[in-house]
C-alpha cells in the first residue's frame, strides 16, 4: 500500500471501500425516491414561479432557442434570465433531450443527490476512522430533511454535491501532496457556482484553510 493512503484506510482494501460506497449509495437513493414518491403533489409546488422558468429555460436548449436561453424572451425589458446560473437549466434541458419532457430528471437529479453521503463517507475517511466516516454517511443519506430536499425542482442540493467533492479533493491535496487534487478542487466549486452563486467567495476560505494545514518545510 502506497504512502498515499491514509492511516485510516490502512487494513481496508478499495473493494471493501467500494462496497460500502455502494452500500450508502443504494440506501440514500433508496430513502429519497420512496420520499419522492409520498411527497411529490407536495414538491410540484415549492416555489412554483421559480421551477417554471428553470423548465422553461431548459425547453429553449431542448428545443435549440439558444438565442432565447442566452438573451429571455424579451431583452432587454425581461431581464429575468440574469436571476440565475445557467447550470440548473442545462441540467433539465439535457435530461429533456435524453428522457423528453417528463419526471425523468428528477429521478436524475435524485440519483445523483444520492452521492452525497458517498462523498462525506470518503471525507471523513481522509480524516478519522471508518466508523466515523460510516456514521456520517449513513446519518447523511437517511435524514429526512437531505431526502426530501433532494427532490425538489431547485439547484440548491445539486449545488452542494460539488462542494463535497471540493472538499474531499482538497484533504488528498493536501494530504497526498497532489496539484491535481487542488485543481479538481477549484473545478469542483466553478461548477457548484453554475448551480448556485453561493459558493463564490468559498476559494478564499479553503486557501485561508489550507495555509494551516500544509506540512511546514
Amino acid at each position: 500500500m502506497d504512502a498515499a493512503v491514509s492511516r485510516s484506510e490502512l487494513g481496508m482494501s478499495r473493494i471493501s471501500i467500494l462496497k460500502l460506497c455502494l452500500l450508502l449509495f443504494v440506501i440514500s437513493a433508496g430513502i429519497r425516491v420512496v420520499v419522492w414518491q409520498n411527497n411529490k403533489v407536495e414538491m410540484a409546488g415549492v416555489q412554483w414561479g421559480l421551477t417554471e422558468l428553470y423548465k422553461n429555460d431548459a425547453k429553449y436548449l431542448a428545443t435549440g432557442e439558444f438565442r432565447l436561453f442566452l438573451a429571455g424572451p424579451n431583452p432587454p425589458s425581461d431581464a429575468t434570465v440574469l436571476l440565475h446560473p445557467p447550470g440548473y437549466p442545462i441540467f433539465i434541458g439535457i435530461n429533456y433531450l435524453l428522457w423528453g419532457e417528463n419526471e425523468a430528471f428528477v429521478i436524475v437529479q435524485i440519483l445523483l443527490n444520492s452521492l452525497a453521503p458517498v462523498l462525506i463517507f470518503l471525507i471523513a475517511l481522509g480524516l478519522f476512522d471508518v466508523r466515523v466516516a460510516m456514521i456520517g454517511g449513513v446519518l447523511t443519506a437517511v435524514a429526512p430533511q437531505f431526502a426530501y430536499h433532494s427532490s425538489v425542482i431547485l439547484p440548491d442540493e445539486l449545488a452542494v454535491l460539488p462542494i463535497l467533492a471540493a472538499i474531499y479533493f482538497l484533504v488528498r491535496a493536501i494530504r497526498d501532496g497532489k496539484l491535481s487534487m487542488a485543481i479538481f478542487c477549484g473545478v469542483s466549486i466553478g461548477l457548484s457556482c453554475w448551480f448556485r452563486s453561493n459558493a463564490l467567495i468559498l476559494p478564499l476560505f479553503f486557501a485561508a484553510f489550507s495555509l494551516f494545514l500544509l506540512p511546514k518545510h
